[in-house]
């Protein structure tokens, strides 16, 4: 029993991701687009498909889990930081759930419950940050085309290219620092069961 806990903890959390990101954006589905709702609804589906597998000893690929978790961590930090009262974020309801309370089960269940040690890390840190990345892109061309981005924090005239580049290379960074940061974490949590596990063979 104590061998499915973890599956079983992966599929009751997945599914709660997707059932919030349901009510929450039910009522307003040209919302949908927003990294809130994309990050969770993809984290969810990634933590059942992986807890299902686990219950047949079989996981889904490392790269799913390190993309959306720093997309949840930046929709974490960026709500969160909203807080200060720069620009104002819903904390309401279940989106008090998806803006906070999910990316951080999120990431703590990529740390303790995913080895992640397999790879290089050059390579993981480098990839991590590509779906974040595209979606900026997809939010800066869909913004330019309709005269607002998707969370309307910039002027879409006032953001030229070259402003939009630097900012992507400078988000790029940290979301790279952050992930780096979160495989440290992770290495540790894993390399200590690893220890734990050979001296309980002997």
């Amino acid at each position: 029993m104590s061998k499915r806990i973890i599956p079983i903890s992966k599929i009751v959390l997945g599914s709660l991701m997707i059932l919030f990101v349901i009510i929450g954006y039910c009522t307003t589905p040209e919302l949908i687009i927003e990294m809130t709702c994309i990050s969770n609804f993809g984290g969810g589906v990634i933590l059942l498909i992986d807890g299902i597998f686990g219950l047949k000893n079989k996981t889904v690929p490392t790269y799913l889990y390190e993309n959306a978790m720093v997309c949840l961590f930046f929709v974490f930090i960026i709500c969160t930081g909203s807080l200060f009262g720069a620009y104002n974020m819903n904390f309401k309801g279940v989106f008090f759930f998806l803006h906070t309370v999910f990316p951080i089960l999120f990431i703590l269940m990529y740390i303790f419950f995913i080895n992640d040690s397999k790879g290089k890390t050059l390579m993981k840190v480098v990839r991590t940050p590509a779906f974040m990345i595209a979606y900026l892109l997809f939010d800066f061309i869909l913004g330019k085309i309709r005269g607002e981005f998707i969370y309307d924090m910039f002027s879409a005239d006032e953001l030229s290219f070259p402003y939009a580049l630097l900012a992507g290379v400078v988000i790029y960074i940290l979301l790279v620092f952050f992930g780096l940061m979160f495989m440290y974490f992770n290495s540790l949590v894993h390399s200590k069961k690893e220890e734990e596990g050979a001296k309980a063979s002997k």
